[in-house]
Protein backbone atom coordinates (compact mmCIF):
# COMPACT_ATOMS: atom_id res chain seq x y z
CA UNK A 1 0.00 0.00 0.00
CA UNK A 2 1.48 3.07 -1.36
CA UNK A 3 2.69 5.08 1.96
CA UNK A 4 0.59 3.17 4.11
CA UNK A 5 2.27 0.41 6.70
CA UNK A 6 0.42 -2.80 7.32
CA UNK A 7 -0.96 -1.66 10.38
CA UNK A 8 -3.27 0.70 8.51
CA UNK A 9 -5.27 -2.20 7.59
CA UNK A 10 -4.65 -5.01 9.91
CA UNK A 11 -7.78 -4.69 11.69
CA UNK A 12 -9.61 -5.28 9.07
CA UNK A 13 -7.80 -8.78 8.13
CA UNK A 14 -8.11 -9.81 11.33
CA UNK A 15 -11.79 -9.30 11.02
CA UNK A 16 -11.73 -11.27 7.92
CA UNK A 17 -9.75 -14.45 9.47
CA UNK A 18 -10.79 -14.31 12.71
CA UNK A 19 -11.30 -17.78 14.23
CA UNK A 20 -14.23 -18.19 16.56
CA UNK A 21 -12.00 -19.56 19.40
CA UNK A 22 -11.42 -19.90 23.19
CA UNK A 23 -8.24 -19.84 24.90
CA UNK A 24 -5.51 -16.69 24.32
CA UNK A 25 -2.11 -17.31 23.48
CA UNK A 26 0.65 -14.77 22.16
CA UNK A 27 2.16 -15.69 18.43
CA UNK A 28 4.30 -14.43 16.03
CA UNK A 29 3.07 -12.29 13.54
CA UNK A 30 4.42 -10.33 10.60
CA UNK A 31 6.74 -7.07 10.84
CA UNK A 32 5.32 -3.87 9.79
CA UNK A 33 6.41 -2.52 5.95
CA UNK A 34 5.64 0.16 3.59
CA UNK A 35 3.68 -1.33 0.18
CA UNK A 36 4.18 0.22 -3.09
CA UNK A 37 1.85 -0.68 -5.39
CA UNK A 38 -0.94 1.31 -6.52
CA UNK A 39 -3.18 -1.57 -5.81
CA UNK A 40 -3.99 -2.08 -2.45
CA UNK A 41 -3.48 -5.68 -2.83
CA UNK A 42 -2.28 -8.07 -0.06
CA UNK A 43 -0.07 -11.42 -0.56
CA UNK A 44 -0.75 -14.10 1.92
CA UNK A 45 -0.70 -17.86 1.88
CA UNK A 46 -1.92 -20.84 2.82
CA UNK A 47 -0.64 -24.47 3.51
CA UNK A 48 -3.20 -26.39 1.40
CA UNK A 49 -5.93 -26.19 -0.98
CA UNK A 50 -9.40 -25.27 -0.30
CA UNK A 51 -12.02 -27.91 -0.56
CA UNK A 52 -14.81 -26.01 -1.59
CA UNK A 53 -17.04 -22.58 -1.08
CA UNK A 54 -19.91 -24.80 -0.27
CA UNK A 55 -20.51 -23.22 3.49
CA UNK A 56 -22.16 -27.20 4.02
CA UNK A 57 -19.69 -28.86 2.60
CA UNK A 58 -16.18 -27.40 3.34
CA UNK A 59 -15.57 -27.62 7.09
CA UNK A 60 -11.53 -27.31 7.48
CA UNK A 61 -9.72 -23.52 8.53
CA UNK A 62 -8.30 -22.98 4.82
CA UNK A 63 -11.93 -22.87 3.20
CA UNK A 64 -13.40 -21.31 6.31
CA UNK A 65 -10.41 -18.53 5.42
CA UNK A 66 -11.43 -17.85 2.25
CA UNK A 67 -15.35 -18.25 3.09
CA UNK A 68 -15.40 -15.39 5.59
CA UNK A 69 -13.50 -13.48 2.17
CA UNK A 70 -16.32 -14.28 -0.14
CA UNK A 71 -19.57 -14.70 1.91
CA UNK A 72 -21.55 -12.82 5.05
CA UNK A 73 -23.80 -13.88 7.36
CA UNK A 74 -26.75 -13.00 9.00
CA UNK A 75 -23.80 -11.19 11.82
CA UNK A 76 -20.12 -11.10 11.37
CA UNK A 77 -17.68 -10.09 14.38
CA UNK A 78 -16.29 -6.97 14.29
CA UNK A 79 -12.26 -5.54 15.74
CA UNK A 80 -13.13 -6.36 19.11
CA UNK A 81 -14.33 -10.40 18.30
CA UNK A 82 -18.18 -9.37 19.30
CA UNK A 83 -21.68 -10.19 16.80
CA UNK A 84 -22.47 -7.12 14.93
CA UNK A 85 -24.89 -6.44 12.55
CA UNK A 86 -23.87 -7.59 9.14
CA UNK A 87 -26.68 -9.05 6.13
CA UNK A 88 -29.33 -8.68 9.27
CA UNK A 89 -30.16 -4.69 9.67
CA UNK A 90 -32.28 -5.91 13.02
CA UNK A 91 -33.42 -8.46 15.18
CA UNK A 92 -36.02 -9.36 17.94
CA UNK A 93 -35.74 -11.79 20.64
CA UNK A 94 -38.92 -13.34 22.32
CA UNK A 95 -39.24 -13.10 26.35
CA UNK A 96 -37.97 -16.57 26.95
CA UNK A 97 -34.71 -16.17 24.48
CA UNK A 98 -36.07 -18.39 22.46
CA UNK A 99 -37.35 -16.83 19.05
CA UNK A 100 -35.32 -14.78 17.03
CA UNK A 101 -36.27 -12.63 13.97
CA UNK A 102 -34.13 -11.04 11.68
CA UNK A 103 -34.85 -8.32 9.48
CA UNK A 104 -32.32 -8.39 6.24
CA UNK A 105 -31.28 -5.09 4.66
CA UNK A 106 -31.04 -4.80 0.66
CA UNK A 107 -27.96 -7.05 -0.48
CA UNK A 108 -26.90 -8.33 -3.12
CA UNK A 109 -25.10 -11.52 -4.85
CA UNK A 110 -22.22 -10.93 -7.09
CA UNK A 111 -24.32 -11.59 -9.76
CA UNK A 112 -26.78 -8.53 -8.79
CA UNK A 113 -29.68 -10.73 -7.48
CA UNK A 114 -31.28 -10.06 -4.30
CA UNK A 115 -29.92 -11.73 -1.21
CA UNK A 116 -33.20 -13.07 0.61
CA UNK A 117 -34.34 -14.77 3.71
CA UNK A 118 -35.06 -17.93 1.41
CA UNK A 119 -31.26 -18.34 0.88
CA UNK A 120 -30.45 -18.55 4.50
CA UNK A 121 -33.72 -21.27 5.13
CA UNK A 122 -32.43 -22.96 2.19
CA UNK A 123 -28.69 -22.95 2.99
CA UNK A 124 -29.59 -23.89 7.02
CA UNK A 125 -32.55 -26.82 6.04
CA UNK A 126 -29.52 -27.95 3.24
CA UNK A 127 -27.10 -28.27 5.89
CA UNK A 128 -29.75 -30.18 8.66
CA UNK A 129 -31.18 -32.63 6.18
CA UNK A 130 -29.88 -36.04 6.45
CA UNK A 131 -30.98 -36.61 2.58
CA UNK A 132 -28.72 -34.05 1.74
CA UNK A 133 -25.24 -34.94 0.40
CA UNK A 134 -24.44 -31.83 1.66
CA UNK A 135 -25.38 -32.65 5.27
CA UNK A 136 -23.52 -30.73 7.84
CA UNK A 137 -19.93 -32.08 9.29
CA UNK A 138 -19.98 -29.82 12.16
CA UNK A 139 -23.43 -30.92 13.27
CA UNK A 140 -23.63 -29.66 17.26
CA UNK A 141 -23.21 -26.21 16.03
CA UNK A 142 -26.82 -26.13 15.03
CA UNK A 143 -27.99 -28.38 17.91
CA UNK A 144 -29.44 -25.19 19.55
CA UNK A 145 -32.21 -24.68 17.24
CA UNK A 146 -35.50 -26.61 17.91
CA UNK A 147 -35.75 -29.79 16.16
CA UNK A 148 -32.18 -29.59 14.90
CA UNK A 149 -30.58 -32.34 16.45
CA UNK A 150 -33.56 -34.71 15.34
CA UNK A 151 -33.56 -33.98 12.09
CA UNK A 152 -29.57 -34.50 12.30
CA UNK A 153 -30.32 -38.16 13.10
CA UNK A 154 -33.43 -39.01 10.91
CA UNK A 155 -36.26 -38.95 13.79
CA UNK A 156 -38.00 -35.58 12.66
CA UNK A 157 -38.01 -34.41 8.97
CA UNK A 158 -36.33 -31.10 7.67
CA UNK A 159 -39.58 -29.47 7.23
CA UNK A 160 -40.44 -29.51 11.01
CA UNK A 161 -37.09 -27.54 11.97
CA UNK A 162 -38.51 -23.80 12.79
CA UNK A 163 -36.04 -22.05 10.30
CA UNK A 164 -38.95 -20.27 8.17
CA UNK A 165 -38.07 -17.22 5.88
CA UNK A 166 -41.40 -15.09 6.13
CA UNK A 167 -40.92 -13.12 3.40
CA UNK A 168 -38.46 -11.60 1.20
CA UNK A 169 -36.01 -9.54 4.09
CA UNK A 170 -37.64 -11.80 7.19
CA UNK A 171 -36.27 -14.83 8.75
CA UNK A 172 -37.81 -16.57 12.07
CA UNK A 173 -35.78 -19.20 14.13
CA UNK A 174 -36.80 -20.95 16.69
CA UNK A 175 -34.70 -22.37 19.72
CA UNK A 176 -34.99 -25.73 21.46
CA UNK A 177 -33.36 -23.22 25.02
CA UNK A 178 -32.25 -20.00 25.70
CA UNK A 179 -28.59 -20.04 24.31
CA UNK A 180 -26.66 -16.63 24.92
CA UNK A 181 -24.31 -17.98 22.42
CA UNK A 182 -26.50 -18.47 19.37
CA UNK A 183 -25.77 -14.87 17.52
CA UNK A 184 -21.69 -15.81 18.51
CA UNK A 185 -22.50 -19.08 15.93
CA UNK A 186 -24.24 -17.12 13.40
CA UNK A 187 -21.08 -15.87 12.69
CA UNK A 188 -19.66 -18.98 11.14
CA UNK A 189 -19.48 -20.35 7.75
CA UNK A 190 -21.86 -23.08 8.28
CA UNK A 191 -24.23 -20.11 9.03
CA UNK A 192 -23.77 -18.14 5.86
CA UNK A 193 -26.58 -18.01 3.33
CA UNK A 194 -26.26 -19.67 -0.04
CA UNK A 195 -27.92 -18.45 -3.09
CA UNK A 196 -30.60 -21.27 -3.30
CA UNK A 197 -31.77 -20.64 -7.50
CA UNK A 198 -28.43 -21.32 -8.39
CA UNK A 199 -27.84 -24.69 -6.57
CA UNK A 200 -31.01 -25.75 -7.32
CA UNK A 201 -29.51 -26.54 -11.24
CA UNK A 202 -25.80 -26.96 -10.00
CA UNK A 203 -24.97 -28.93 -7.03
CA UNK A 204 -21.33 -28.41 -7.86
CA UNK A 205 -21.55 -24.52 -7.94
CA UNK A 206 -19.27 -24.50 -4.64
CA UNK A 207 -16.32 -26.16 -6.53
CA UNK A 208 -16.44 -23.87 -9.55
CA UNK A 209 -14.43 -20.53 -10.05
CA UNK A 210 -16.86 -17.96 -10.92
CA UNK A 211 -18.89 -19.20 -7.83
CA UNK A 212 -21.55 -16.80 -6.92
CA UNK A 213 -21.31 -15.03 -3.03
CA UNK A 214 -22.65 -11.49 -0.96
CA UNK A 215 -19.35 -10.84 0.99
CA UNK A 216 -16.83 -8.30 0.51
CA UNK A 217 -14.99 -10.17 -2.25
CA UNK A 218 -15.67 -12.43 -4.71
CA UNK A 219 -13.48 -14.90 -6.33
CA UNK A 220 -11.12 -13.66 -9.44
CA UNK A 221 -8.62 -16.58 -9.88
CA UNK A 222 -8.24 -20.30 -8.83
CA UNK A 223 -6.04 -22.21 -9.61
CA UNK A 224 -6.18 -26.07 -8.04
CA UNK A 225 -3.41 -26.54 -5.32
CA UNK A 226 -1.46 -23.16 -6.86
CA UNK A 227 -3.15 -19.90 -6.13
CA UNK A 228 -6.21 -18.17 -5.23
CA UNK A 229 -7.02 -14.25 -5.86
CA UNK A 230 -10.55 -12.93 -4.68
CA UNK A 231 -11.21 -9.20 -5.66
CA UNK A 232 -13.61 -6.40 -4.15
CA UNK A 233 -17.02 -7.23 -4.52
CA UNK A 234 -18.45 -4.25 -6.23
CA UNK A 235 -22.26 -5.82 -5.58
CA UNK A 236 -21.39 -5.79 -1.32
CA UNK A 237 -23.50 -3.46 0.39
CA UNK A 238 -20.56 -2.62 2.90
CA UNK A 239 -18.57 -1.58 0.69
CA UNK A 240 -16.92 2.12 1.93
CA UNK A 241 -15.65 0.20 4.69
CA UNK A 242 -13.50 -2.35 2.35
CA UNK A 243 -9.69 -1.52 2.18
CA UNK A 244 -8.00 -3.58 -0.31
CA UNK A 245 -8.91 -4.38 -3.99
CA UNK A 246 -7.29 -7.86 -4.23
CA UNK A 247 -6.39 -11.12 -1.78
CA UNK A 248 -3.76 -13.03 -3.72
CA UNK A 249 -3.51 -16.44 -1.96
CA UNK A 250 -0.36 -18.86 -2.57
CA UNK A 251 -0.99 -22.29 -2.04
CA UNK A 252 2.71 -23.20 0.01
CA UNK A 253 2.67 -26.37 2.02
CA UNK A 254 6.03 -26.04 3.46
CA UNK A 255 6.17 -23.24 6.08
CA UNK A 256 9.96 -22.83 5.44
CA UNK A 257 8.97 -21.61 1.97
CA UNK A 258 6.40 -19.25 2.80
CA UNK A 259 8.93 -17.64 5.33
CA UNK A 260 11.39 -17.16 2.47
CA UNK A 261 8.60 -15.64 0.39
CA UNK A 262 7.57 -13.41 3.20
CA UNK A 263 11.41 -12.65 3.42
CA UNK A 264 12.19 -12.22 -0.37
CA UNK A 265 8.74 -9.55 -0.35
CA UNK A 266 6.83 -11.77 -2.07
CA UNK A 267 4.41 -12.49 0.88
CA UNK A 268 3.04 -9.56 2.85
CA UNK A 269 1.64 -11.87 6.02
CA UNK A 270 2.60 -15.25 7.26
CA UNK A 271 2.12 -16.14 10.81
CA UNK A 272 -1.43 -16.90 12.87
CA UNK A 273 -3.83 -16.98 11.90
CA UNK A 274 -3.37 -18.70 8.42
CA UNK A 275 0.20 -20.24 8.26
CA UNK A 276 1.16 -20.84 12.04
CA UNK A 277 5.31 -20.63 11.75
CA UNK A 278 7.31 -22.46 14.19
CA UNK A 279 9.07 -20.15 16.98
CA UNK A 280 12.55 -21.99 16.07
CA UNK A 281 12.57 -20.92 12.28
CA UNK A 282 10.75 -17.73 12.34
CA UNK A 283 12.06 -15.94 15.65
CA UNK A 284 14.57 -14.03 13.76
CA UNK A 285 12.01 -12.77 11.16
CA UNK A 286 8.88 -12.25 12.98
CA UNK A 287 9.94 -10.03 15.39
CA UNK A 288 6.15 -8.72 16.50
CA UNK A 289 3.82 -10.61 18.85
CA UNK A 290 0.06 -10.52 18.95
CA UNK A 291 -2.28 -12.43 20.85
CA UNK A 292 -4.16 -15.54 18.98
CA UNK A 293 -6.73 -17.65 20.20
CA UNK A 294 -6.89 -21.62 19.95
CA UNK A 295 -9.09 -24.74 20.84
CA UNK A 296 -8.12 -27.74 22.35
CA UNK A 297 -11.06 -30.26 22.32
CA UNK A 298 -10.00 -33.30 25.07
CA UNK A 299 -12.02 -36.40 24.87
CA UNK A 300 -11.80 -38.75 28.01
CA UNK A 301 -12.76 -41.83 27.95
CA UNK A 302 -14.15 -42.31 31.61
CA UNK A 303 -15.37 -45.76 31.29
CA UNK A 304 -11.40 -47.51 31.83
Amino acid sequence: MKGKSYRNYKKYFLFLFLLSTIIAITVFTSKPRNFTEEKQVLRIALPYDIRSLDVSSAYDNNSSHVMNMVYEGLLRRDVNDMPQLAVAESYDVSRDKKHYVFHLRDCKWSDGTDVTAYDFEFSWKRSLDPSSKAMTQTPYYFYPIKNAKLCLTGKVPVEDVPIRAIDKHTLSVELEYPASYFLDILTLPYFFPLPKDILMNDPNWGIRENVVCNGAFKVHKWKRGNRIAVVRNPTYWDQENVVLDEIDISIVENSQTALTMYEKGELDWIGSPIVRMSYDVSSDVLAEKEEDVLAYWLFVNTEK
